[in-house]
């Protein structure tokens, strides 16, 4: 999904935007979940209380890329948004779903390639922005 340059998106209670399924699989050839703007472009984009996550075996997903140039400063923005991969219920990821690697050999078990990718191009400004790794069971 590509959010385009004059894009006010809010969610309510962090609403969830998920990578599944064998699109996002391919960790040698990285997808991307949700892009903002396009390379090079310069713009407006207000993103708040939304959590970006996956389902399932999704190693090659990049849940958010961040193209965007700011038009002014703050103007490309994203406030209290999180990025979660792995370890909460339904996520298909947890230790009952996926237990420890012991053989060296991954079990189909990658949660994400990236959790937000800032490229080149892009600039943010980005307030209450947590993206992390659930690495224990959180609910």
């Amino acid at each position: 999904m590509t959010v385009p340059s004059g894009t006010k998106m809010v969610g309510e209670t962090w609403s969830q935007l998920v990578a599944s399924g064998s699109y996002f699989e391919d960790a040698l050839h990285p997808k991307v979940m949700l892009k903002v703007g396009t390379n090079g472009q310069t713009g407006d984009v207000e993103m708040q209380d939304l959590f970006f996550t996956t389902l399932g075996a999704t190693a090659g997903a990049v849940l958010v890329e961040w193209n965007l140039k700011a038009s002014s400063p703050g103007s490309a923005a994203l406030w209290d948004c999180h990025a979660r991969v792995g370890g909460a219920t339904g996520t298909k990821l947890t230790p009952k779903e996926c237990p420890p690697v012991t053989s060296g050999v991954d079990q189909g078990c990658s949660a994400a390639s990236l959790m937000f990718h800032l490229t080149s191009s892009g600039s943010a400004y980005l307030e209450n922005a947590w993206f992390w790794v659930a690495d224990h069971m959180i609910e």
